[in-house]
């Protein structure tokens, strides 16, 4: 799926506020719940740098791009099986709080 000049937010926006969020020491971000695990992390070289899904390659700018060109959240566990529904959430939640880095990353791939 490529962008396709939809809005850089998508219309079923999601509230995600029980969410407590935090950077951890090697420049990971997660959601603090009773597990503690770490979903979003950010490391030099890996995705270029990029914010991406846990101990994955997926980034999250490229979730976001297929969001907001109309994919569901099933379509994206389907295609990634990899990823969990907190997984998606986290994404979710990162671009809501990164939506200027994440918008300009998603730009320049194009």
């Amino acid at each position: 799926m490529r962008q396709s000049g939809c809005s850089s937010k998508w219309s079923q926006k999601q509230t995600l506020q029980k969410f407590k969020v935090n950077w951890g020491n090697n420049g990971e971000y997660f959601m603090s719940q009773p597990t503690q695990k770490k979903l979003i992390q950010k490391t030099p070289g890996v995705c270029g740098g990029n914010a991406r899904i846990r101990d994955t390659r997926i980034a999250v700018w490229t979730l976001v791009s297929f969001r907001q060109q109309g994919a569901l959240d099933q379509e994206l566990l389907r295609n990634y099986p990899a990823l969990t529904p907190q997984d998606l959430e986290a994404a979710w939640f990162y671009y809501e709080e990164h939506p200027e880095e994440i918008d300009q990353v998603i730009a320049d791939e194009q």
